[in-house]
């Protein structure tokens, strides 16, 4: 049987795999687009495989919270496995802006994001056992004194997908890491523990709930729990009730999803019940000014007397629309083919 270390080590080897057709390993290998410097980003909108980058770089970002779009700067050309790859050293994540009046492309840098590519890093290590430093001004002088000189000056820009890396490091991370018990749950590899968590929820609801979504809130407060269920079943409504129920116990929690557009349906129901206050979002996309300044506006609004304006719903009243949503169904004279339900019964 295997052990929890063995589950992540296998997930890790998975992730870490490098395959000969990733432009993160060879920018020809790929879809790219050379440019000549990094001092004057414009481009035409003819260049129609550079607009489909960018279009693909926004949905990344909107639907997960990540910036795939990147310029790289300088290239390795070195022997990979029998096979000459040019491998970018610097990653630069960018942002396009489509101007479509002018017909033009305008690429800006996020200041003061590069690093240093992590396919580049772990491939040296892999292949060679050589650790390279991750800083950035630091790399191509650690490069040449390892016998690396084949180094040229060229751009490209391109979706990297760089982020599957720091999926990596995590796994690494969590083998070193002491045993976790909830780990273990979640990975198959030790039974549900179902014994009575600390209760630190209240009882509160912001949201109105039907009888499946109160047992799942009902079944939070004693065990690990999955919710599931297809879009539009109200695990959303669980979640802003479950995120409530914390802050009214004056605790606090992690929200964390692949999906960027989530937290934000989160955050706007919070927001329609004065709680946007107590929660703020990080992810890839954002800078860190950026954060920063959402975290300084909060703790400013807390620290002046902020109180949050919402009404709870009593879940007994929930429960009675609830039933007599299903009365009424029930006595609909279309409720089954024409029929009412008692008519149904009777007919049967």
């Amino acid at each position: 049987m295997s052990t929890l270390k063995d589950t992540l080590a296998n997930l890790a080897e998975h992730a870490s795999h490098v395959s000969k057709g990733d432009i993160l390993l060879d920018v020809h290998s790929g879809q790219t687009f050379p440019v000549p410097s990094k001092e004057e980003l414009l481009f035409s909108t003819e260049d129609k495989l550079l607009v489909q980058f960018i279009d693909q770089s926004k949905k990344e970002e909107k639907e997960r919270g990540i910036i795939p779009l990147c310029l790289s700067e300088n290239v390795l050309s070195w022997n990979f496995r029998e096979q000459v790859v040019e491998t970018p050293i610097l990653l630069r994540p960018c942002r396009a802006a489509i101007d479509k009046v002018r017909s033009v492309i305008k690429v800006d840098l996020l200041e003061g994001q590069e690093f240093v590519n992590p396919m580049l890093l772990r491939a040296l290590k892999t292949e060679f056992d050589l650790r390279l430093t991750e800083d950035p001004e630091m790399i191509l002088e650690e490069l040449k004194k390892a016998g690396f000189d084949s180094i040229e000056t060229h751009y490209f820009i391109g979706n990297f997908h760089h982020h599957r890396f720091d999926v990596l490091r995590d796994l690494e991370a969590l083998q070193t890491a002491l045993p976790n018990t909830a780990l273990q749950e979640i990975l198959g590899e030790k039974e549900l523990d179902v014994e009575e968590l600390p209760n630190e929820l209240s009882d509160g609801l912001i949201e109105c709930c039907d009888p499946d979504q109160l047992a799942a809130l009902s079944a939070i407060r004693s065990h690990h729990t999955v919710v599931q269920g297809p879009p539009g079943t109200g695990k959303s409504q669980v979640l802003t009730n479950l995120i409530a129920q914390i802050l009214f116990a004056n605790s606090q929690g992690l929200i964390v999803s692949e999906k960027r557009v989530a937290l934000d349906v989160l955050v706007k129901k919070l927001r329609a019940h004065g709680l946007d206050r107590y929660v703020f979002t990080a992810t890839d996309s954002r800078q860190s000014r950026e954060f920063l300044a959402e975290l300084k506006e909060n703790w400013l609004a807390m620290e002046s007397g902020y109180k949050a304006t919402f009404s709870k719903h009593d879940s007994s009243s929930a429960l009675l629309g609830n039933l007599q949503l299903l009365l009424d169904t029930l006595n609909s004279p279309e409720a089954a083919g024409g029929l009412s339900f008692a008519e149904f019964l009777a007919a049967s």
